[in-house]
């Protein structure tokens, strides 16, 4: 009876290894890895060889780390490559990241931002840590993609929660930084006429009104309630926060998509603020320039954008805006 019980687990367990390969492939990992551990890097990479060559993503990715360092094989940075990309196009983070690294230093490929921003994206994506710092580095120095501090903030605090010390210095760093150049306004951030302006008022003023009015002769909505500013060059570039993108709050209305209504020509990622306008209510007690507006300078971050105030509310208010561009 005994024999019998025994015959039947042997046979059950060859069964299931016959059924999912990858449970004998755990096995012998396992001991490729342990094999690693002790030092024994030949013996490792023989190991791990042929569970590569039968596509264990794993395996691939060790193998090309072993290439790459030359331990248990003679080191070759192409072979590392080849290996990190079969694991990586399988969806291994760790591979991908490793992947985007050589792009993005020209290790064993020439180098090449789009594919390492491609390869470090889809592991950040995943969470992978490394590749959220090392990205996030790319979006603060504009490195193959347009620089955006609050991207490169977003993806460093993102590996920052998970305990890399090297994000939070990359994250402390940078926001300390950040005090001096960059600030959020209140308003409309438009772009007319090669010029972009930022529209301000207290609330229930018009500014979203006029806004709309704007965009549907053929401005480009930026970004409305909240706007960035950020010094970048000397400049003041404003950029909507993400989560705001394309939208647009309307009194008596609600929040429109842009996009949905004018098309996506509407809508831009981001311009210079060249002039700000403030939106007020008529009193007509004050005593106003004749031509309904002063003009001032307001400095911001250190640099002086032209300003007029006192644009009478209960104008033509888009009216008002194309006359002071086309000054």
């Amino acid at each position: 009876m005994k024999r019998q019980k025994l015959t039947f687990i042997l046979t059950g367990l060859i069964l299931l290894f016959l059924a999912d390969p990858s449970i004998a492939w755990i096995a012998e990992y396992e001991k490729a890895i342990d094999a690693y551990n002790k030092g024994d890097y030949r013996t490792s990479a023989k190991l791990i060889l042929p569970l590569a060559k039968k596509g264990f993503a794993n395996a691939q990715y060790n193998l090309g780390v072993m290439y790459e360092k030359g331990k248990g094989v003679e080191k070759n940075l192409k072979k590392a490559k080849k290996w990190f990309q079969f694991a990586a196009e399988q969806g291994l983070a760790k591979a991908q990241y490793s992947l985007g690294l050589m792009y993005g230093k020209g290790k064993g490929v020439d180098k090449d931002y789009n594919k390492a921003i491609k390869w470090m994206t889809l592991a950040a994506d995943q969470g992978n840590g490394k590749a959220q710092t090392n990205l996030g580095w790319m979006y603060e120095t504009g490195k193959g993609v347009p620089r955006d501090t609050q991207k490169a903030l977003s993806l460093y605090q993102l590996a920052s929660d998970q305990g890399l010390a090297k994000a939070q210095e990359k994250l402390n760093l940078l926001l300390n930084k950040n005090k001096e150049n960059l600030i959020s306004s209140h308003g409309v951030l438009i772009y007319l006429n090669g010029t972009g302006v930022l529209i301000q008022g207290k609330s229930g003023i018009g500014k979203s009104e006029c806004a709309v009015e704007l965009i549907n002769k053929g401005a480009y909505l930026i970004s409305d309630d909240i706007v960035i500013i950020e010094k970048i060059n000397d400049f003041l570039i404003g950029k909507a926060p993400e989560q705001t993108e394309g939208l647009i709050e309307i009194r008596g209305i609600g929040i429109v998509n842009i996009k949905e209504i004018f098309g996506i020509k509407a809508i831009k990622k981001k311009s210079k603020v060249d002039l700000i306008i403030e939106l007020i209510q008529f009193n007509d007690k004050h005593d106003y320039e004749r031509l309904g507006y002063d003009r001032d300078f307001l400095n911001m971050l250190g640099i002086d954008a032209v300003s007029y105030t006192h644009l009478r509310a209960h104008e033509t208010r888009h009216d008002l805006v194309c006359r002071l561009l086309l000054e």
